[in-house]
């Protein structure tokens, strides 16, 4: 692998009471082994408005992770809709990746 040079897309979604703060060390790592990651602070989590999670049951919630690799791409110029995204979560976080990744 190059210096500089990403695998691929991981979204990592902390557990119920957690903070995407919480998730800096893991990723940390992988971005060690050459993954890009986003960590976004969920619905009723860390600085989020919204005041109720539905740990993925809901359809904004499912729809999430899709939005923010859209976001992405058009922000900060990532690979196209073709590439592979990732999802990685902790606890209710992985209630949520598997919501979300059943739903694409």
């Amino acid at each position: 692998m190059k210096y500089g040079h990403a695998l691929n897309t991981l979204i990592l979604i902390q557990g119920r009471n957690g903070r995407k703060e919480s998730l800096l060390r893991v990723a940390e790592q992988f971005t060690a082994i050459g993954f890009r990651c986003l960590i976004p602070d969920l619905p009723a989590h860390g600085e989020s408005p919204i005041a109720h999670v539905a740990h993925g049951a809901s359809s904004m919630e499912k729809a999430l992770p899709s939005k923010m690799i859209t976001n992405a791409r058009q922000t900060l110029g990532w690979p196209s809709a073709d590439a592979p995204i990732g999802l990685w979560g902790m606890s209710m976080g992985g209630a949520m990746a598997t919501a979300a990744a059943a739903a694409t």
